[in-house]
């Protein structure tokens, strides 16, 4: 009896764990559906492209230009969509159900969902900037937080001169 019982819960343990595998596959099938219908690669190269934009505008034209801005394009490779998607594939397989993923996908499908994925790089456009500009408004204010209880004399940011000269 206790061999049979014992033959038994191993027999549903094992249908178990082949359903969540067939689960765990299915979600992550789903997910890399998903990410394509978001257009997700295109997305992020459009954050890019925008975020190399507004970094050349803030870097000075010339050689140094050129230097100060290969630490994004070295950031930017290693972070490509083709060396990430595997992970983001993970995390949407991992938060969303089967169910979920699907009703996402039939959403992303239709027109409506076309339409918020042709106009979100926009729409983060237009929010950063947004950001961008508070924080700008802000900083004075911050800056005035962080030295207002600061000993006299001591300075948030080091002088440039005193950084060169030898110790």
């Amino acid at each position: 009896m206790k061999r049979q019982l014992l033959l038994l819960l191993t027999a549903v343990l094992a249908q178990i764990a082949v359903a969540e595998a067939d689960d765990r596959e299915r979600r992550h099938e789903l997910a890399a559906q998903l990410l394509e219908a978001m257009q997700m690669e295109q997305q992020m190269a459009s954050t890019t492209e925008a975020l190399k934009a507004s970094i050349g505008q803030m870097v000075p034209a010339g050689a140094e230009a050129a230097a100060s801005t290969g630490f994004l394009d070295l950031i930017l490779a290693e972070m490509s969509y083709e060396n990430i998607r595997g992970e983001y594939v993970a995390i949407y397989a991992e938060l969303f159900t089967a169910e979920e993923l699907a009703g996402l996908l039939d959403f992303f499908r239709s027109p409506v969902g076309q339409s918020w994925v042709e106009k979100q790089s926009e729409v983060m456009m237009r929010t950063m900037q947004i950001s961008q500009s508070k924080m700008a408004d802000l900083m004075p204010r911050i800056m005035e937080e962080m030295t207002k209880d600061m000993p006299q004399g001591v300075e948030l940011v080091p002088a440039a001169d005193a950084a060169d000269e030898p110790e």
